[in-house]
C-alpha cells in the first residue's frame, strides 16, 4: 500500500512538472508575443527577463528569493510605460509610469498578501514609520483632492501609495542573511555596470546609444567652469545628479558590507567596484552628491571604527583622518574637480536661491495643503517675485526636495515626512551598539545612503515620496533593525538553555 501511494504521488509531481513547464513556456510566447507589439525596448527586456527567469531557475527553485533580487537588480533600470500621461510644458512627473520593478515587486507583493491570508505570514507595520507614513499620505491625498490639475495629482499620490508598500514589504519579508548577502551582491552588480557605462560616456564624449535602457539625451551633460566646459556623465540613470544620488544610496552599503566577516576574494571584488562607483561620482561632477557622499563616509567610518576598536575617540580619531586623505587625495589628482569647486560656475549654484525664494512664496500663501501634489511647476509662475524671474528663465520645481513637500502638500506634510526619517534614524541607532557585526554594519551602510540622500535632497529637485530607491532603503533599515534584535535576543536566550 505504501509503495502504491508513493507510486502515486511521484507520478502526480511529475505530471505537476509538466504542466508547469507548459504554463510557463506558454506564458513566456505569450510575453514575446506582446511586447512585439510595442517598443523594442520592451521586446529586448522581456527577452532579457525570461533568459534570466529560467538560468536562475536551474540554479535554485527559490522563486521567491530570485524574484527578491530581480528587484534589487532592476531598481536603477529605466524600463517604464505609463498608464495615464498628460503632457505639459515643464519638468515635473507628466503621468502614471510603471516600471519592470513595479512589476516584480506587485509579484512579490500578491504572494504576500496570499501567505498573510492563508496565515502562513505576518504584518510588522513598524509604527514609528508607518504612523508618520500614513499621515504623510492622508496629507497628500488632500492636497491632490484640493489641486487644480487632479490628474498630475492623483497620478503622483497613487506612486506615494506604491512606494510605503514597497517600505513595508522588504521590511517584513528580509529574514535571512543569505537574502541580504546577495541583495548587496546584486546591487554592487549594478554600481559596476553604471560604473562602465558612466565611464565610457566621459571617454567618449558623448552617450552610447543606450536609449532603450534609459539613457537619454541629459545623460552626458557640459558645464561652463571658469575657462573651461567640462563633461558630466550620468550613466543611464537619466543625468549626472540622479547617477550621483543612486551611486550615493549604495556607496556605503559596500563599504561597511567589506568589513563584515566574509571570504577575502569577494572582499576584494567589492572594493575594486566600490572604488569604480568613487570614480563615476567624481565624474558626475554633482557638487552636491560628494558633499553627501563625504558625509555618509563620516558616519560609516564612524559606525566601522567603533565596531571594530570599541572606542569612540580611536574611531573619531582614525575617521577624521581617513577624510583628510580622501578629501586631499581627490582635490590633488583630479583638476576638474578643482575646477568645479574653486572656479566660477556662471551662477549655476546662485540659481538655486531665487527657486527656493519662490518655493517660499508658495508655503507662505498656502501653508496647510500646499498647491497640490505635483502641481508645482503648473502654479509657480503665479509666485515668482524674483527679479531674475527665475521661474520663467529656469522652469523647473525648487531644487530642494523639503521646501517642494511643504509647497505641494503644505508645512504639516513636511513634518510628517520628517518623523519618517527620524524613525528611520531611531531604529538604526541599534546598529551602533555592536551587537552583530554583520547585520549592525550592514545597517550603518544603509542607513548612511538615507542620509546621502537627505544631505543631496537640499540642492537637488526631487520627489522625496515617490523615491523607489528610499523607501527600499527604509523597508531594509526596517528589517535589518528586527533582524539584529531577533539575533541579540537569541544569543540572550542561549546561555540559559546550556544552563
Amino acid at each position: 500500500m505504501a509503495i502504491w501511494e508513493k507510486t502515486n504521488f511521484m507520478a502526480d509531481w511529475q505530471s505537476s512538472k509538466k504542466l508547469l513547464a507548459a504554463f510557463l513556456g506558454i506564458s513566456s510566447g505569450i510575453v514575446l508575443f506582446v511586447a512585439g507589439s510595442y517598443e523594442t525596448k520592451w521586446l529586448l527586456a522581456c527577452i532579457m527577463g525570461i533568459v534570466f527567469f529560467f538560468s536562475a531557475l536551474v540554479i535554485t527553485r527559490d522563486l521567491k528569493f530570485l524574484f527578491t533580487l530581480f528587484a534589487a537588480f532592476s531598481l536603477p533600470v529605466r524600463l517604464d510605460f505609463h498608464l495615464i500621461i498628460r503632457e505639459t510644458n515643464y519638468a515635473q512627473l507628466k503621468g502614471l509610469p510603471i516600471t519592470i520593478f513595479d512589476l516584480v515587486v506587485f509579484v512579490l507583493f500578491f504572494y504576500w498578501v496570499y501567505q498573510i491570508v492563508q496565515k502562513k505570514a505576518s504584518v510588522r507595520f513598524f509604527p514609528i514609520i508607518s504612523i508618520p507614513a500614513i499621515i504623510y499620505i492622508c496629507l497628500a491625498g488632500l492636497s491632490a483632492f484640493l489641486s487644480e490639475d487632479k490628474v498630475l495629482s492623483f497620478s503622483m499620490f497613487i506612486l506615494i501609495v506604491k512606494a510605503y508598500f514597497i517600505f513595508l514589504y522588504f521590511a517584513n519579508n528580509i529574514k535571512t542573511k543569505r537574502e541580504l548577502f546577495w541583495i548587496v551582491l546584486v546591487l554592487s552588480s549594478g554600481i559596476l555596470l553604471q560604473s562602465v557605462i558612466g565611464m565610457l560616456q566621459f571617454v567618449t564624449g558623448g552617450t552610447l546609444g543606450m536609449d532603450m535602457f534609459g539613457e537619454g539625451e541629459r545623460a552626458v551633460r557640459s558645464s561652463r567652469v571658469g575657462y573651461a566646459l567640462l563633461s558630466r556623465v550620468g550613466g543611464t540613470i537619466g543625468d549626472p545628479n540622479s547617477l550621483a544620488m543612486y551611486l550615493n544610496l549604495i556607496l556605503p552599503i559596500m563599504l561597511c558590507f567589506v568589513f563584515t566577516k566574509t571570504k577575502l576574494l569577494l572582499k576584494v571584488a567589492i572594493s575594486v567596484i566600490f572604488i569604480m562607483g568613487c570614480l563615476t561620482e567624481v565624474l558626475t561632477l554633482s557638487r552636491g552628491g560628494w558633499l553627501a557622499l563625504g558625509v555618509a563616509l563620516v558616519v560609516s567610518f564612524y559606525g566601522i571604527f567603533k565596531w571594530k576598536l570599541k572606542s569612540r575617540l580611536k574611531s573619531v580619531v582614525l575617521m577624521f583622518c581617513v577624510i583628510l586623505f580622501t578629501a586631499t587625495t581627490a582635490i590633488g589628482l583630479f583638476a576638474d574637480v578643482r575646477a568645479r569647486l574653486f572656479e566660477d560656475d556662471y551662477g549655476s549654484a546662485y540659481k538655486r536661491l531665487p527657486m527656493m525664494e519662490v518655493a517660499l512664496n508658495i508655503i507662505q500663501k498656502n501653508p496647510f495643503f500646499g498647491v497640490g501634489l505635483n502641481n508645482y511647476a503648473t502654479v509657480m509662475n503665479r509666485y515668482d517675485r524674483t527679479r531674475e524671474n527665475i521661474s520663467y528663465t529656469l522652469p523647473y520645481p525648487v531644487h530642494n526636495a523639503f521646501l517642494m513637500i511643504a509647497a505641494e502638500s503644505g508645512i504639516l506634510a513636511l513634518i510628517a515626512f520628517l518623523f519618517i526619517l527620524l524613525g528611520g534614524f531611531k531604529l538604526a541607532m541599534l546598529f551602533f551598539e555592536g551587537k552583530d557585526q554583520f547585520f549592525s554594519l550592514l545597517g550603518i551602510g544603509w542607513i548612511c545612503g538615507i542620509l546621502t540622500w537627505i544631505v543631496h535632497a537640499q540642492f537637488r529637485m526631487d520627489f522625496a515620496g515617490i523615491n523607489v530607491f528610499l523607501w527600499f532603503s527604509l523597508g531594509m533599515v526596517a528589517a535589518l533593525h528586527q533582524l539584529l534584535r531577533e539575533e541579540v535576543r537569541q544569543k540572550e536566550l542561549k546561555p540559559l538553555f546550556e544552563i
